[in-house]
């Protein structure tokens, strides 16, 4: 059966499969009950009313914070986007991954990128046993080659920083959403080769970003600075039925600290060690994990414990070398309402739209490229909101 994420597309999708669900209330009432958001499944989903627009390669809600171009941002972000270029980092581990790529910033992503390479060589060797001539089989398509930098130590005395980017009214370069599309996809995805753990894929995310965000910011910034926060934190806040609450544990994110002192959460990180669900070698989001990820949005936007930046919560899932960047669109309207509302509603105000971009890999410069663009276009973001 077809994921909740690929499926429930417009209201009238939901009003349709709806029927056979309860609203918030009825199922907090019911023997059973999940309070913590890791546990919630497809039900969760109709109780919080979710529509799931079409992943795109960017994210609409950000268009006019997108730099128009990322020729002028710090060299190590350029370096960054292009990548380990010639270094065999199957061959490598960290001590001498960090020498070789300076500063160590760029040495640390690439070793936390070490392993995903090792693993998926042990996979194309195997495949190659097996299937003799098709050792190419699942690794990443080809891309259009990007021209190449010569690697020379990066002065890093003058660039652009964020709060300087030309911000363009449409997102930047990007692989386009037609018939195309594909040439720029993962590629296939097996089973996990090397007994990689979520943190492994945590690290590297939070390698990634804070690279980025630690360098796309001056150092004289005038506002808050959008930082990494490694610290899991929990949200929870307390539904309209008594002694019910809703809680969430997240694996980081980006913060910055507002006027009033109080630390404001930008973006939320998840982490997952490897794909749950694969059809046909393409990587799918389950009901669970969507689940749990419109969770942890709900218990930010009511949290009693921690506080969102805006109505509009950002999460960044990350899974294997992947990321995908997803925002939540709470009303006020739905807000005060989604516990209560009758399934059958169809008040565009009483749904939850989740937007979300294509699978992005860290290991291919091109989907690096958007990856840096993300990120650059929610510090500009979150800039004009403090």
């Amino acid at each position: 059966m077809s994921s909740y994420y690929d499926t429930v597309r417009y209201p009238s999708v939901f009003l349709q499969r709806a029927k056979d669900y309860a609203n918030f209330v009825t199922l907090s009432q019911s023997p059973g009950f999940q309070s913590g958001a890791s546990n919630w499944d497809v039900r969760y989903l109709f109780a919080s009313r979710v529509i799931c627009t079409a992943p795109e390669w960017h994210l609409l809600f950000l268009d006019g914070f997108f730099p128009e171009h990322l020729m002028e941002v710090h060299p190590c972000i350029q370096d960054l986007i292009s990548g380990p270029l010639d270094l065999q980092l199957a061959e490598l581990w960290e001590p001498q991954i960090v020498q070789l790529c300076q500063p160590d910033s760029l040495g640390y992503v690439w070793a936390a990128l070490a392993p995903f390479v090792r693993a998926e060589r042990t996979r194309a060797v195997e495949r190659g046993n097996s299937e003799e001539g098709d050792s190419t089989e699942g690794e990443l398509p080809s891309t259009p080659e990007r021209p190449r930098r010569e690697r020379t130590q990066a002065v890093y005395d003058h660039f652009v920083p964020s709060d300087s980017f030309v911000i363009g009214s449409s997102s930047p370069n990007r692989p386009p959403t037609s018939s195309g599309a594909s040439e720029h996809s993962i590629g296939y995805r097996g089973k996990v080769y090397a007994p990689l753990l979520e943190d492994a894929t945590i690290r590297l995310a939070s390698s990634f970003v804070r690279c980025v965000l630690n360098y796309a910011q001056p150092i004289n910034k005038a506002g808050p600075f959008v930082h990494f926060r490694d610290v899991r934190l929990t949200h929870r806040y307390q539904t309209s039925i008594e002694n019910v609450t809703v809680e969430a544990i997240d694996d980081g994110g980006l913060q910055l600290l507002g006027r009033n002192g109080a630390l404001l959460q930008v973006a939320l990180l998840e982490g997952k060690r490897a794909f749950q669900t694969i059809v046909d070698g393409k990587p799918r989001i389950s009901d669970e994990l969507l689940a749990q990820l419109v969770g942890e949005a709900l218990a930010l936007s009511q949290s009693e414990t921690s506080l969102a930046l805006s109505t509009d919560v950002m999460s960044i899932l990350a899974v294997s070398d992947c990321v995908k960047f997803f925002r939540f669109k709470f009303s006020p309207e739905f807000i005060q309402n989604y516990e209560t509302v009758p399934m059958l509603d169809n008040m565009e105000d009483n749904f939850l739209q989740v937007d979300s971009t294509e699978w992005l890999s860290i290991k291919t410069p091109d989907h690096r490229e958007l990856i840096v663009s993300h990120l650059l276009a929610i510090i500009s973001w979150a800039d004009t909101l403090v």
